[in-house]
């Protein structure tokens, strides 16, 4: 932590804040009218600093209030994609040790017509529901 001195300072207010920061020592009992000062400006950092606060907490709403729905459906449909991938995998395995393969083939190299079918149904649902998903916008 900085270790703090007090220094002297001249400067020059306008005759409203020179009557605010004596109102305020007045009020407060205060010693000096730097004392009044180091209270305006200790207040000042405390208020911002909340106020900074206050503005990321409604942020943080607002985006969550707008968002929420999509946080939703992304959360769901991670889950169900793992899922899903976790019974292929689980069910490839079996497949695999009933017929003995020993042998991996990738599809890079050679692609079953069972994958090439798998493939263009999963993009023609893809465009299925995109094309739900437009049509529900454009309403």
């Amino acid at each position: 932590m900085e270790k703090l001195i007090k220094l002297r300072k001249e400067c020059t207010l306008y005759n409203n804040n020179i009557k605010y920061v004596e109102a305020l020592k007045e009020e407060r009992n205060l010693h000096s009218y730097s004392a009044a000062l180091d209270i305006i400006i200790s207040e000042h950092r405390k208020n911002n600093g909340e106020q900074i606060n206050a503005m990321s907490d409604i942020v943080v709403k607002k985006i969550e209030t707008k968002f929420s729905n999509l946080f939703t459906r992304l959360r769901l449909g991670t889950g169900t994609a793992d899922k899903n991938s976790q019974v292929i995998i689980e069910i490839l395995n079996s497949m695999v040790l009933n017929q003995d393969l020993e042998k991996a083939f990738s599809t890079e190299v050679i692609e079953s017509d069972i994958v090439k079918e798998s493939k263009e149904t999963i993009r023609k649902r893809i465009e299925h529901y995109k094309q739900i998903k437009d049509n529900k916008n454009h309403e």
